[in-house]
């Protein structure tokens, strides 16, 4: 069969007649913004992290180490174990210089993060659940989206959330996953 448009119609006329093609709901412009704006934040934390556990290491080859702590007390811990005449001054330097960029760029965006948790009353419903924060009640309102995303089924089980509870170390999951409540009852 050759490529062609009328071609492909053909056959995603006979992927739909068969049953091989499912409806995919595109999700609203603000939950991709949203999640755009979490997945560049969840790098950024991830840099910076990866950035402190390379200079950690290089550090500890020398014997050289210190309490955990993370941005301007990171590196100011760091400058405080080498010299200026420290033979790797300049290499952990532009890490540090780097790290420090990281930091700024993420203190930028975490306003925001807070700002749209803050607006959004089915996030803020989602943080009153002990352990959910900022970040992983936009990440779980915006993956859903709305109650209506996958035909108007209770969305729960798309992000592996059912309610159930331990008994004797085994799950007793026999009731019903709790994402429709998340969404369907959310009140201002």
């Amino acid at each position: 069969m050759n490529k062609s448009d009328e071609n492909d119609a053909r056959g995603l006329a006979e992927l739909v007649r068969v049953g091989w093609y499912r409806e995919v709901k595109v999700k609203s412009g603000e939950s991709q913004a949203t999640r755009s704006l979490l997945v560049a934040r969840s790098r950024l934390v991830a840099i910076r992290g990866d950035l402190e556990n390379q200079i950690r290491s290089m550090l500890k080859e020398l014997g050289l180490q210190f309490s955990r702590s993370i941005g301007a007390q990171f590196r100011r811990k760091v400058l405080e174990l080498i010299d200026e005449d420290h033979p790797l001054r300049s290499v952990i330097g532009a890490l540090l210089s780097v790290h420090e960029q990281v930091c700024e760029e993420q203190d930028k965006l975490d306003p925001q993060v807070r700002r749209l948790a803050h607006d959004d009353c089915t996030t803020r419903r989602l943080m009153t659940v002990p352990g959910v924060g900022v970040v992983t009640a936009l990440t779980y309102r915006h993956t859903i989206d709305e109650a209506s995303v996958n035909g108007g089924r209770i969305p729960g089980h798309r992000g592996g959330v059912k309610a159930g509870h331990w008994r004797w170390g085994a799950a007793d999951m026999a009731r019903a996953p709790i994402g429709a409540l998340a969404i369907s009852h959310c009140r201002c």
